[in-house]
């Protein structure tokens, strides 16, 4: 499923692909395993989750980082949409520790592109910012199912 993904990619991308295919594999592999067990319902996590993921990483990459050679920035973003953000504080935290590795810092990667999406926001008169980030990353996650292509 995820090496077919390949052929979407814009052709700088491919070989960047081809070099971190096993991270993304192993990555995800461990966000559903994660939900999976702290959900405590087989049903809460499917190849549906997979395939979301794989769209929005697909589209980021090719949206937004064509230019960087950091395709695992899409991943830590795509990841944080369908898996981070439909967990509580606490297992977030644990989440969190579990996706951070020697190659990536989850939270801190995360926590940057939430922080320049909100910046771009323009904020109606008394709301407060933490208001709109809780509504877009937590409200908002329950119906993405993007079909970008």
């Amino acid at each position: 499923m995820i090496k077919n993904r390949k052929k979407e990619l814009n052709e700088p991308l491919q070989i960047m692909f081809d070099n971190e295919v096993s991270f993304i594999v192993e990555q995800i592999c461990k966000s559903q395993k994660f939900v999976r067990t702290k959900l405590q319902d087989v049903a809460m996590v499917s190849l549906r989750d997979v395939e979301r993921c794989l769209n929005i990483f697909v589209w980021l990459a090719n949206k937004y980082f064509a230019d960087t050679s950091n395709i695992r920035q899409c991943l830590v973003i795509s990841m944080g949409i369908c898996y981070y953000y439909r967990l509580k504080p606490k297992e977030r935290e644990e989440y969190k520790k579990e996706m951070t590795t020697q190659k990536i810092n989850f939270l801190e990667v995360l926590e940057r592109e939430r922080d320049l999406f909100c910046n771009a926001l323009v904020y109606p008169p008394g709301n407060k910012y933490i208001t709109i980030l809780y509504f877009v990353f937590t409200k908002l996650n329950k119906y993405v199912t993007f079909s970008i292509k």
